[in-house]
């Protein structure tokens, strides 16, 4: 019996040391530190309680990018990895990369005292828990945006403070959004078995904690984008706000003038060129019965969806139009204009 528990307690404890099947680390968006201080896996990503011990793995970020450093998900893989050996296979890491930036705590002085960071909101988590009205709205606008309550910022109207407490608990209530805006408009039934016992309308102001690209100086239509004219950083802003994806945006073309402290939209971004003029493409030539592909050289840059001139290859010089479907490949229909 006693070598019976031995066994057992030996299991016990290669059990408890071990990841459980499926925990997912999940690194943020970005994380500032005091200056100084020494990075670890809590630091920059949520690490599951059965794996704490993990956060403390320190962390050494990749080179600066414009004052921030990048953790990625292939570098927390490779350190739990190197930590835990094949027991690493059990666990997922997603998001990323995660921008640290370190700073210097604020200075005060004996005649004036810096002033404390404040939020003008408070997030979203204190709503998720209500069984009213309120609580499915805020529930509702997290799925839609697919953000975390933390991440958002919900300013409800106080008009409509009797519709929104409303008990949902045991009802069916439907919240259905009727157009998009940073102030969201709502539509609101709530059902009690086969009654509806209260409905309306309101609107929500909405703010998403999104990491965005944001413009360092003022910049003009064709300049690119750089290390040096650009900062990654994390900012409140309205969901009708198509940010740009801030990893991918060096390089590329603006297609209009911007302000400093500008935070890059997708609008703002010039559609790169797919094809350049004396490229050689393929274009697949359609009819109604058969679909003929034939290499000719463009005759102009163009993006995709442009619809432009190429020149045939086949000696005839013959010219005529298609429309630029991805890069190296165009169409062109028989009502096509050929000359």
């Amino acid at each position: 019996m006693i070598r019976t528990l031995v066994i057992s307690l030996v299991l016990l404890q290669t059990f408890a040391a071990s990841p459980a099947l499926g925990d997912t680390i999940e690194l943020a968006g970005t994380v500032r530190l005091a200056e100084g201080q020494r990075v670890t896996l809590a630091d920059v990503a949520e690490v599951p309680a059965s794996i704490a011990s993990l956060g403390s793995i320190p962390v050494e970020p990749d080179e600066s990018r414009t004052g921030w450093h990048a953790v990625t998900a292939e570098t927390i893989r490779e350190l739990v990895s190197h930590e835990l050996g094949d027991r690493a296979s059990s666990i997922v890491v997603r998001g990323g990369p995660c921008y640290v930036r370190w700073h210097k705590p604020p200075t005060q002085t004996a005649s004036k005292q810096a002033p404390a960071e404040t939020e003008p909101v408070a997030d979203a988590t204190r709503y998720m828990a209500e069984r009213t009205v309120r609580g499915d709205i805020a529930r509702r606008i997290a799925s839609i945006l697919q953000a975390k309550p933390q991440d958002l910022r919900l300013t409800f109207d106080d008009r409509d403070a009797a519709l929104l407490a409303t008990p949902g608990d045991g009802r069916v209530v439907e919240v259905r959004p009727t157009g998009r805006a940073d102030r969201l408009p709502l539509a609101v039934r709530v059902f009690d078995g086969d009654r509806v016992i209260a409905e309306g309308t309101t609107r929500v102001n909405v703010l998403v904690r999104r990491t965005v690209a944001v413009s360092t100086s003022a910049l003009q239509r064709g300049d690119k984008l750089s290390t040096g004219s650009l900062t990654i950083e994390d900012r409140w802003i309205g969901p009708s706000t198509d940010a740009a994806q801030a990893d991918v945006i060096e390089g590329q073309e603006l297609k209009r003038a911007i302000d400093a402290g500008h935070v890059i939209a997708a609008r703002d971004i010039a559609e790169p060129i797919t094809i350049r003029r004396g490229d050689l493409v393929t274009v697949s030539v359609v009819t109604p019965t058969v679909v003929v592909d034939i290499v000719a050289r463009a005759t102009n840059d163009a993006k995709a969806g442009d619809r432009i001139t190429f020149e045939s290859q086949d000696g005839s010089g013959r010219r005529f139009d298609a429309r630029i479907d991805e890069r190296g490949r165009a169409i062109s229909t028989v009502e096509g204009n050929a000359r």
